[in-house]
């Protein structure tokens, strides 16, 4: 393995042999072993190579094995750590990404409940006079339209939220969330901060019903539930101090982690995505899958109406069981920490919401001077802690080891100046819109209505205007400090968490 004279094929087949060996007799392996291993992750002379990844992960994985096998020998397990947590620190960026991903996959004990209930055979249908009696509203009181919801007045200061659905697969999300309302209500001592838990409406013994009269027909699906008047009260939105700002998202990133050590995770702090506009013709969905590092769609758009507010997290029709964590909770737990710090960059932005995009001559924008160096900075280091006290039980020990006054200078630099705003309309995205939706997407990408002509729908590819975005069309993310950060965060949560419970086994406790 640490031949100098062997090329980049031969080296990644001895690396692959070794660890066959590894993880066939674990109890055979020596620190001189783990040396090997951690010798190909600190070594740079391939990082030229487009398959370096599969090199480093050849090495990284093994470690990990000893590492999680109660069969090696306890030195050689903690010298396997610290192999993988040097990685993460000193080797390249391939290296430090298996490194992490090695760590993220660690063995825990950690499951989530049974499958939220499936809606029922027969769904009710009630109208708007029948379900204002139920819950004891006043049909005169005042309504707000919040996307698909509808919300009222209703006694003890609380808000009536009814959300619909037009399809049956969103009637069966609402009745999940319904359900996952109940069953974390019942959790909620174990939770130790506010989390206020909308309270789902019983109607003919469940939940979800037909509403009919709500404009459509067939009438939507629905739920309706009880919240607190700041269910909507964004910690990013205008008039938000700073305060409540670092307060919420420290509450919610310890919200989030303690439900990951329940096994719940959040799909959906924020929409995140690579390309939201191919999103139907993509294997990924568009979704933005973080350890890629791939450019982050329209930033500032997905963090307007985040999932957590000041009541704590919000729409539960997202929320997941993991009954087999492998590698999710690290992701998931990435993606938690990834969505809450995109939502406290953008309270900086929306304090003058019209600096976006280009000025009057056609340069972007430039709102540095909106951020706060120090508050960013407390921001990103609240959010880290607070995800990994609540994942792991306890604060980290050393404040989580990384330059967050460097990364929170890079994350101002992106994130001020909407450099990335283009959009590239593939034909065959639009061949599948309707003429009128395509002059209307042509108009939200910022194309002029006097230039929009309907006849060149499917003729050639149409850039528009449609960021910003963290990043060049189909390119890298342009933070991809940010990514790391997210990276380094997730494993040691897992990490740190596969000790915690290692060390609760040995003692015979639990």
């Amino acid at each position: 393995v640490g031949r100098t004279d062997l090329d980049f094929a031969g080296r990644l087949v001895a690396i692959h042999a070794l660890a066959g060996q590894t993880v066939e007799a674990p109890q055979q392996v020596r620190e001189s072993t783990v040396g090997a291993f951690s010798a190909v992750l600190n070594d740079a002379r391939h990082r030229k190579e487009t398959q370096v990844l599969s090199l480093y992960r050849a090495a990284a994985e093994p470690l990990a094995e000893v590492i999680g096998s109660k069969r090696a020998a306890g030195a050689c397990r903690r010298c396997a750590a610290d192999a993988l947590h040097s990685a993460m620190a000193n080797g390249t960026a391939p290296a430090r990404r298996a490194a992490a991903e090695s760590l993220g996959g660690l063995p825990l004990g950690v499951r989530g409940p049974a499958a939220a209930p499936a809606p029922p055979d027969r769904v009710p249908t009630i109208g708007w006079k029948t379900l204002f009696q139920i819950a004891g509203v006043s049909a005169a009181g005042p309504m707000s339209a919040k996307g698909r919801s509808r919300v009222f007045s209703a006694p003890g200061r609380r808000l009536l939220v009814v959300k619909t659905a037009d399809t049956e697969a969103g009637g069966a999300l609402l009745a999940a969330e319904a359900g996952w309302m109940s069953y974390l209500a019942g959790s909620a001592d174990g939770f130790s901060m506010r989390f206020d838990i909308p309270e789902p409406l019983t109607v003919a013994g469940g939940h979800l019903f037909h509403l009919a009269g709500a404009g459509s027909i067939p009438p939507p699906r629905a739920i309706a539930f009880f919240a607190p008047l700041d269910y909507y009260r964004y910690p990013n939105e205008a008039g938000v101090d700073a305060d409540e700002l670092v307060e919420t998202l420290e509450r919610c990133s310890r919200l989030l982690g303690r439900l990951a050590a329940m096994g719940i995770v959040h799909t959906a702090p924020i929409p995140l995505f690579h390309n939201r506009a191919q999103a139907w013709r993509r294997e990924d969905r568009g979704i933005y899958e973080w350890p890629r590092g791939g450019r982050l769609d329209r930033w500032l758009s997905s963090s307007r109406h985040p999932n957590i507010a000041a009541s704590g997290l919000r729409d539960f029709e997202h929320l997941a069981s993991i009954r087999r964590p492998g590698r999710q909770l690290y992701f998931s737990i990435g993606s938690h920490l990834l969505g809450l710090l995109l939502v406290g960059a953008s309270y900086f932005r929306n304090r003058q919401p019209g600096r976006a995009g280009f000025d009057a001559t056609g340069r972007p924008h430039d709102a540095r001077d909106l951020f706060d160096p120090m508050l960013l900075n407390e921001v990103i280091r609240r959010v880290s802690c607070g995800t990994f006290e609540g994942f792991v039980g306890h604060p980290p020990a050393n404040g989580g080891g990384f330059d967050l006054d460097r990364l929170a200078a890079r994350m101002i630099e992106e994130m001020g100046v909407d450099r990335h705003m283009e959009e590239v309309f593939r034909v065959a995205d639009q061949e599948r819109l309707s003429a009128e939706q395509f002059c209307r997407t042509l108009e939200a990408g910022g194309v002029p209505p006097d230039r929009i002509d309907p006849a060149l729908q499917g003729r050639e590819d149409i850039t528009l205007t449609t960021g910003p975005h963290l990043g060049g069309f189909n390119g890298r993310i342009s933070i991809p400090e940010l990514i790391e950060f997210v990276q380094g965060q997730a494993a040691g949560c897992v990490c740190e968490r596969f000790w915690k419970e290692a060390e609760i086994q040995c003692s015979g406790r639990g």
